[in-house]
């Protein structure tokens, strides 16, 4: 996905001073234009990673992966992909459950599939 958004960069004295409008935090400096853009893009992506890692750190939806690791540590097993769904076995206890093929699960959805396959829910 391609975003745009406003960069200004101003001569101060020596210094490009540049930030991105739309974003705050996004603030840089170079001693030509092109560094001070070339920062800009860095700062840019440095603060878009770390308010993505921030609000997946305080969601309540985890990563498909983040599921699928303690359902291999209690023994669990994929029986079958679908073209929407995942089909998980626990062999302990004969039962089976099945987990969206999305990127993130929410929540309370991956502590209903570990409570009914009686596995504990992943941290």
């Amino acid at each position: 996905m391609q975003r745009e958004f406003t960069a200004v960069i101003e001569k101060r004295g020596r210094w490009y001073v540049a930030y991105v409008e739309e974003i705050p935090g996004v603030n840089t400096q170079g001693r030509t234009l092109s560094s001070a853009r070339r920062n800009l893009r860095e700062a840019l992506r440095l603060i878009l990673d770390a308010n993505r890692r921030l609000a997946r750190k305080h969601s309540d939806r985890r990563t498909r992966r983040e599921l699928e690791r303690p359902l291999a540590r209690y023994g669990c097993q994929p029986l079958r992909e679908g073209s929407r769904h995942s089909l998980f076995y626990n062999p302990e206890n004969e039962r089976t459950s099945t987990i969206a093929r999305h990127k993130e699960v929410d929540d309370f959805l991956s502590r209903k599939i570990c409570r009914y396959l009686k596995i504990p829910p992943p941290r």
